[in-house]
C-alpha cells in the first residue's frame, strides 16, 4: 500500500481517503442528458472485488432481479430508492451539468452498518462519460434483448466460458479481454 500511495501521490498530487464500508452490493444508475433533460436509461449491478476494483457488470430485464431479497426489500420498501434515481438525482444532474449532453453514470452502494442494518450510499461516484455499465446495457440491447447478461474484464490468461463472446481481439490485447456472456 505504501508503494502505491507514494506513486499515486507523485503522479496525481494526492489521494482521497474515506471510511472503509462493509459493502453488500454496488450498482449504477445510467442516464442520458439531452437539451437539459436527464433520462434514466437503466440500472446495473456492479461486480467489484474485495478491494473495490471493478470486475464486471450484470444486467437483467428488471434490475431488482439482480439483487438479493434482503437488499431488494431494503432498497424498494424502506429506502424508496427509485424516487432518488428517477427524480432527485436527475434534477441534481441537470443543475450540476448545465449545457452538457451525453451519458452520465451514478455509482452507488448498499453497505452494512456495524449494527447489522443496511444503509444506502446514494452516490459513490458521478461519471460524466460512457461507463462500463452503459456499455453493458447497450450490449444487452444488441445481444440479449430482454435477457440477462454479464459484461466483464478478464485477464488475458483467463479462459472465458464456451458461450462467452470476446469483444476485443485476444491476439492484440496486452493484458485484458472484454467479455460478454448471455444468461445469469
Amino acid at each position: 500500500l505504501q508503494q502505491w500511495l507514494k506513486k499515486t501521490i507523485a503522479t496525481h498530487g494526492g489521494v482521497l481517503a474515506e471510511p472503509w464500508l462493509d459493502r453488500v452490493v454496488d450498482f449504477s444508475a445510467l442516464y442520458e442528458v439531452r437539451d437539459g433533460e436527464v433520462d434514466l436509461v437503466g440500472m446495473t449491478r456492479i461486480e467489484n472485488d474485495a478491494d473495490g476494483r471493478f470486475r464486471g457488470i450484470r444486467v437483467a430485464p428488471k434490475w431488482s432481479k439482480l439483487l438479493e431479497k434482503e437488499v431488494a426489500e431494503f432498497l424498494f420498501s424502506k429506502e424508496q430508492c427509485m424516487q432518488w434515481y428517477q427524480e432527485k438525482i436527475p434534477r441534481a444532474i441537470a443543475r450540476l451539468l448545465p449545457g452538457y449532453s451525453g451519458p452520465v453514470g451514478v455509482d452507488a452502494m448498499v453497505y452494512r452498518r456495524s449494527d447489522g442494518t443496511l444503509a444506502l450510499r446514494h452516490v459513490v461516484e458521478l461519471n460524466v462519460r460512457m461507463t462500463m455499465g452503459r456499455v453493458a446495457l447497450e450490449l444487452q440491447r444488441k445481444l440479449a434483448p430482454s435477457g440477462w447478461g454479464r459484461f466483464r474484464i478478464m485477464r488475458k490468461k483467463s479462459t472465458p466460458g464456451k458461450e462467452a463472446i470476446v469483444l476485443n481481439e485476444p491476439r492484440h490485447a496486452e493484458e485484458f479481454l472484454a467479455v460478454w456472456e448471455n444468461g445469469r
